[in-house]
């Protein structure tokens, strides 16, 4: 067994993944095949980390490039939306519409409590293409006042709020 499978293997372990529980046990099979796959490829130590940060990002549905913004790169969710709406491909947080582009999760929202949320309040209007999405937290007090004006100023650079 490999170095990097004896540590999964010892990582899993610690942390519940001892064969005991039914979800742990699917979830650790699906893990030590990927690092199984992984190990077998014989990664240095640049390669191991450009694949497993290209991995990771795929795995998540992040893009790789920024959004181009051209046609070919929306879906028509009128049906779903009830109105003139399109959905970008690539990433399925950004919308175009008659008001129009925006990322749903320009800003996310923190109480004191460490809770985060989203609301209407979190829509960025994209300002240009390529674009390349961002999200910026904003901490709050109980009444959704502002309380982190620097980081909420970083997005009104980036966005139009």
């Amino acid at each position: 067994m490999s170095n990097i499978l004896k540590h999964a293997e010892r990582e899993l372990s610690l942390i519940g993944y001892d064969g005991k529980d039914a979800y742990n046990n699917m979830a650790k099979a699906a893990i030590m095949e990927l690092l199984s796959t992984f190990a077998n490829q014989g990664h240095s130590g640049f390669s191991a980390n450009y694949v497993t940060d290209v991995f990771n990002k795929l795995a998540r549905f992040e893009t790789l490039s920024p959004l181009t913004g051209e046609d070919n790169e929306w879906n028509d969710v009128t049906e779903m939306s009830g109105y003139k709406q399109f959905q970008n491909k690539r990433d399925s947080a950004v919308f175009k519409d008659d008001t129009g582009c925006y990322y749903l999760d320009a800003l996310l929202w923190v109480e004191n409590n460490g809770n985060i949320y989203c609301n209407k309040k979190s829509r960025g209007y994209i300002k240009s293409f390529p674009f390349t999405p961002k999200t910026f937290y904003v901490k709050v007090d109980k009444d959704n006042n502002i309380l982190d004006t620097e980081e909420y100023n970083k997005a009104k650079e980036y966005y139009n709020l």
